[in-house]
């Protein structure tokens, strides 16, 4: 009889060990679900001021980063810094101002008191520069 005793003993042993344990998961889970809904909105709001995810968009954007699979998919795109939700115009070139830039003047031969890049390679190469 003793023996069924020590079996009832380590079994119960053993249940409360798996119990522990699931708690302890239980417990991490509600953690990392907890940070997640408060990461989420800051996380949607990103998005939107980097002009990733239109602000119309904004229940859709955090509805998809509860899953997984779904913030992987978002976070690649967001990866490429071309992927605008408004797109930038293609041919057009932004311009700083004062930059003279001697390779891209269509006017050849152009005086100028800005130093021409003709110019810069020319001391350079007599290693003056």
């Amino acid at each position: 009889m003793s023996n069924f005793y020590e079996k009832t003993v380590d079994y119960v042993q053993c249940v409360e060990a798996a119990l522990a344990a699931a708690e302890k998961q239980v417990n991490e889970k509600q953690a990392s679900d907890s940070k997640i809904a408060d990461l989420i909105p800051k996380a949607v709001d990103a998005l939107i001021q980097f002009e990733r995810v239109d602000p119309a968009d904004r229940e859709k954007a955090a509805e998809a980063l509860t899953n997984h699979a779904k913030a992987l998919e978002i976070l690649i795109k967001a990866a490429d810094v071309n992927r605008t939700v408004r797109p930038k115009a293609i041919g057009k070139t932004e311009k700083v101002a004062g930059a003279y830039d001697s390779m891209n003047d269509p006017y050849v031969g152009r005086r100028t008191t800005s130093e021409r890049e003709s110019d810069r390679r020319f001391r350079q190469h007599l290693g003056l520069a």
